[in-house]
């Protein structure tokens, strides 16, 4: 299996298109431009540490950096614009079907243009957001804990009105998560970790489920990936895989990935439905129905994968390999991996 490198470019996340990969500098300053091929195409300085970066329709790359600035920078690596400084507790950016990018803010939601304009925002009534989701039809799924000890769902619609608040309950949530009419939060209570499914009707939401997962200490487990069938994955406390019927809670499968190691980065799925998930050192395939296909040392520290569009799987580590990228050729159910 082919590994390429692109030594020192770990920091933040990685975003792809079908022709070029935006990498982010781990000197804390820079994010790179490359093409499919591998050749840089720009390099550009950023304010602050770069943390989460997403690629819009619209030709912006939206970036959010530490310790509280939005900024975008066209394709080309030319005349970025900086929004901040911001807050220290920020999520996002996510681009909404419009190609806009939605951060937040602590408790202040944004929804931001092409050249960095504030379209419109919106205070939530949480102490600061700490999960975000956009649907399909473009409204904003937010939570965020509250004074009273409860986590909070609020539902905003695209001309930034509040269309619904949900109490979720006791727990730290960590993500949102949208399958259809399903909108599932995940998180932890302390002791477990947790996901709470929710019918989302015209007005509040209903709880239909809440699962918990085997989960130690104060942090919770990766964010869940959905695949269009309508099922849910999602790394626990065990070192296991396992897949929910997002409408029902139903445990579909449960695959050990890394025995007695949790799996704390979120899971990717890529088109044909492999579920790729980052153990300590190894990325590690599984069909749909949970069968392992293939593993490969990438390095230490692994972040989330990445599914491009041009054929490669991109996953963050700090050695040996700082950036990596796998062939995607190994989505195809050959135990191989070839």
């Amino acid at each position: 299996m082919n590994i390429s490198a692109f030594e020192g470019l770990g920091y933040g996340s990685i975003s792809v298109s079908q022709t070029t990969r935006f990498i982010v500098g781990s000197d804390g300053e820079r994010v790179f431009g490359f093409s499919s091929t591998g050749e840089e195409l720009w390099t550009s300085k950023v304010t602050g540490v770069p943390k989460r970066s997403a690629l819009s329709s619209n030709g912006v790359l939206y970036l959010r950096t530490f310790p509280g600035h939005a900024v975008g920078i066209p394709q080309d690596g030319a005349d970025i614009w900086t929004m901040g400084p911001l807050s220290t507790v920020m999520r996002g950016p996510l681009i909404a079907p419009s190609g806009n990018a939605v951060f937040s803010d602590g408790n202040r939601v944004l929804v931001l243009g092409a050249q960095g304009t504030i379209l419109f925002e919106h205070l939530v009534d949480v102490d600061w957001v700490s999960a975000l989701a956009i649907a399909a039809d473009g409204d904003i799924f937010l939570a965020g804990p509250t004074a009273n000890g409860t986590s909070t769902m609020i539902r905003i619609s695209t001309n930034g009105e509040q269309l619904s608040t949900t109490v979720v309950g006791h727990i730290h949530s960590t993500a949102v998560v949208l399958v259809g009419d399903i909108v599932v939060v995940s998180g932890s209570d302390g002791s477990s970790g947790r996901l709470i499914g929710f019918g989302y009707p015209e007005s509040d939401a209903v709880e239909k489920w809440d699962v918990e997962l085997p989960w130690y200490g104060t942090s919770a487990p990766g964010m869940p990936s959905a695949s269009l069938d309508g099922h849910l994955f999602v790394g626990d406390g065990d070192g296991n895989v396992n897949s929910y019927e997002a409408e029902s809670g139903k445990l579909v499968w449960s695959s050990p990935v890394s025995p007695g190691l949790p799996l704390e980065q979120s899971t990717s799925i890529d088109e044909i439905g492999t579920v790729l998930v980052a153990t300590q050192t190894d990325l590690v395939a599984l069909s749909p129905e949970g069968v392992q296909l293939w593993e490969v040392t990438v390095g230490e520290d692994l972040g989330s994968p990445v599914v491009g569009g041009d054929g490669f799987v991109y996953i963050e580590a700090q050695s040996p390999d700082v950036l990596s990228s796998v062939r995607a050729v190994c989505r195809v159910a050959d135990i191989s991996g070839q």
